[in-house]
């Protein structure tokens, strides 16, 4: 049984805009999304680099996390990150950087996607694999997320503390 992509660029684009501000810091945005894979790329400027003027490790790892949430939202599921092996084998030297996430093994509670990260020159950056622990279903979180943010504003404009 094949399997359709629930969410198209421009949404899960708004979703990670809205939930996602290290995405938006670093200026990652889905350029592809399906059942089976996501895509993002970023930008590579000062902000990204490291003191050796390359891609800092950290950057990578933001990558790998939104490309494997990209082919998560795709199947219509929010993941968290459980666990990450991510071996860096080149240096990030020139941009757009981009990471692609490819499934595994799709299951209830984890999936697996398979990583890997290139950059403008596609050479092959890092390569890994994340294990994603299903939360539940993304439209789901997006409106208990929506919830939260409106108590806290509502919160926030009346001067109350959080606790």
């Amino acid at each position: 049984m094949e399997i359709v992509s629930k969410y198209t660029i421009e949404d899960v684009n708004e979703i990670f805009a809205a939930m996602d501000q290290i995405g938006k810091y670093f200026g990652i945005r889905v350029e592809a999304v399906g059942p089976d894979f996501g895509t993002v790329v970023m930008p590579l400027g000062d902000r990204h680099l490291n003191c050796m003027h390359t891609a800092h490790g950290a950057v990578i790892f933001a990558l790998a996390d939104l490309a494997f949430g990209t082919a998560a939202a795709g199947r219509g599921l929010c993941c968290v990150n459980a666990q990450t092996s991510l071996n860096i084998v080149n240096p990030g030297l020139a941009g757009p950087m981009r990471a692609t996430a490819r499934i595994v093994k799709p299951g209830r509670r984890l999936m697996v996607y398979d990583i890997t990260i290139t950059d403008g020159n596609d050479a092959i950056v890092a390569k890994g694999t994340v294990t994603g622990y299903v939360k539940g279903d993304l439209g789901a979180m997006m409106a208990e997320y929506e919830r939260v943010e409106k108590e806290r504003r509502l919160r926030d404009a009346a001067g109350k503390p959080a606790c």
